[in-house]
């Protein structure tokens, strides 16, 4: 039996999941409508959250986004909540086969703050409240991100593609399991020229996420994701070491209007519910088209309910790469 679960990607940083997320279950659990979620939250991005209905449903035409649910959040877990927040609902991205605005929910005024326990309750209708706990993790370093080499090739008139291999290290915390996601994300540079020699440079508003082609070499302690772009890192094999990964990005522009851009690192500390989630949902995607392959269950941390509640912490680093 399986229902259709939704995500919503965070800055993301990060790109979003169009296709609907499959969740093996049990037949009887997936008879009752229960209310699922995706909420991650981070010190810097603070909390967000999209709220549907399970069902017996075969598309993500039919799934249900709910616009009237109650979505709390606490400080601590119980018995010992400290009351933070309701959140408020705004409206994203269109839905294509309702034709019809996504709603989602955000932070007012909370502060999310390195190594706090956090519980998030929702309610909605007459389904049963769901709830879930997590920590956030503390802020990753990183460090020496640097482009290794460019391979340039032509498209079509001013139109090339590039090939960028660059490397970075992870500094890694000694004494605790570590779980890192890596995603990039391109940023075209327009600039002009005012009172003779002076130029300025602006970013462009278009932002672009970036695929991995590779990690060239076959590292254990990377998995390369199939639902968006990007991989995660566990520190297993490195744990409290300095870790130096190497990956190859595609970019491509066009010369007329870009003569450089900014490749932007984004790495985040993940908790070990947002990495089992993100690994388990790749895995399933890995095999959605393989009738024989056994079932991937998604790693589900909701009470109550199914979903993913989840928190993590980034640091940011840039390179400019002259076209």
């Amino acid at each position: 039996m399986r229902f259709i679960l939704p995500l919503f990607s965070l800055l993301f940083l990060l790109a979003s999941c169009e296709d609907p997320v499959i969740l093996e279950g049990n037949s009887e659990l997936l008879a009752e409508a229960k209310i699922v979620t995706i909420t991650n939250f981070s010190p810097k991005n603070g909390f967000r959250a999209e709220v549907s209905v399970s069902g017996r449903v075969t598309n993500s035409d039919s799934i249900q986004f709910l616009d009237d649910a109650i979505v709390q959040v606490f400080k601590g877990e119980e018995p010992e909540l400290e009351y933070i927040e309701n959140l408020r609902l705004r409206w994203g991205d269109f839905q294509n086969a309702q034709n019809s605005l996504k709603p989602y929910y955000v932070s007012n005024d909370a502060v999310v703050r390195e190594g706090e326990t956090y519980t998030l309750k929702i309610q909605a209708r007459d389904l049963d409240e769901i709830k879930a706990i997590d920590k956030v993790p503390s802020k990753p370093e990183i460090s020496n991100f640097r482009i290794d080499n460019i391979s340039k090739s032509q498209i079509s008139g001013n139109v090339f593609d590039n090939q960028v291999f660059f490397s970075f290290d992870i500094v890694d915390s000694p004494d605790t399991i570590d779980y890192y996601h890596v995603a990039f994300v391109e940023v075209p540079l327009t600039f002009y020229r005012i009172r003779g020699e002076d130029t300025i440079f602006t970013e462009n508003f278009e932002r672009r996420q970036l695929s991995i082609i590779n990690t060239l070499e076959d590292d254990p302690s990377i998995e390369v994701l199939n639902q968006k772009p990007g991989f995660l890192v566990e520190d297993e094999l490195f744990e409290g070491e300095t870790k130096r990964l190497f990956c190859v990005v595609n970019t491509d522009f066009n010369i007329r209007n870009f003569l450089m851009e900014k490749l932007i690192i984004h790495v985040h500390r993940v908790s070990t519910p947002y990495f089992k989630f993100q690994s388990s949902l790749s895995d399933q995607i890995a095999v959605e088209n393989t009738p024989f392959a056994e079932p991937v269950i998604l790693h589900n941390n909701i009470t109550n309910g199914f979903g993913n509640f989840s928190a993590y912490n980034t640091a940011i680093d840039s390179i400019r790469i002259d076209n």
